[in-house]
C-alpha cells in the first residue's frame, strides 16, 4: 500500500486517515492484528514492526504529518475519528 510518511530517526510515521472515510483503512487494521510487515522505499525493502502511537506521540507528530499533506486535518474533521497512527520501527530479528 503506497503511503505518505514522515521520517523520525530510524522510524517512519504513517497515519490511516482513509481520506476522511467513516472507517479506518484495512492496512491499519491489519497492522493492529499483526504488526510485522515489510517496508519498501524505492527498491529497498526492510522488515519492520508497527507500533501504534499514543495520543501524546500522535499529537507530537501531527504537525510533521500535516506539513507533508495539509489535507490530513480535513480528513480528520470529515471523518470525526482519530486516525490510527503508527511508527514503523526496524524489526531487529
Amino acid at each position: 500500500m503506497p503511503l505518505l510518511y514522515v521520517e523520525d530517526g530510524d522510524n517512519m510515521i504513517v497515519t490511516g486517515t482513509n481520506f476522511g472515510g467513516n472507517n479506518h483503512p484495512e492496512w491499519a487494521l491489519n497492522l493492529l492484528e499483526d504488526p510485522t510487515a515489510t517496508l519498501r522505499i524505492l527498491d529497498v525493502e526492510r522488515p519492520i514492526r508497527a507500533r501504534l502511537l499514543t495520543d501524546d506521540e500522535r499529537m507530537q507528530m501531527w504537525p510533521k504529518l500535516t506539513a507533508i499533506w495539509p489535507g490530513y486535518d480535513g480528513y480528520v474533521e470529515r471523518s470525526g475519528r482519530t486516525p490510527l497512527t503508527f511508527a514503523l520501527e526496524p524489526d531487529e530479528k
